[in-house]
């Protein structure tokens, strides 16, 4: 990973890929490769993934990582619950 990407963690409730759970995913979001290439890049980190039965116990695993919850947006998927950073 590169010094100018940023890793974004993600509590999703009830995706399709984990039906009945909340899980957390990590994204990292790096600069644009180019200067006319204007969007940041954002991948999946498919080498971090936590499932759990409760919000509640994936909030705990984020917060002992020392990470702050970020919300959520109002157009963000319906299963996505709020991001953390």
């Amino acid at each position: 990973m590169s010094e100018n990407t940023l890793s974004l963690y993600t509590i999703y409730n009830n995706p399709t890929d984990w039906p009945g759970e909340y899980v957390i995913k990590r994204w990292l979001v790096s600069e644009p490769r180019n200067a006319a290439n204007e969007l940041n890049q954002v991948q999946q980190d498919l080498s971090y993934l936590f499932n759990a039965a409760t919000l509640e116990a994936c909030r705990e695993q984020l917060k002992e990582m020392g990470l702050r919850n970020l919300g959520r947006a109002d157009n963000d998927d319906p299963v996505i619950v709020e991001s953390w950073m």
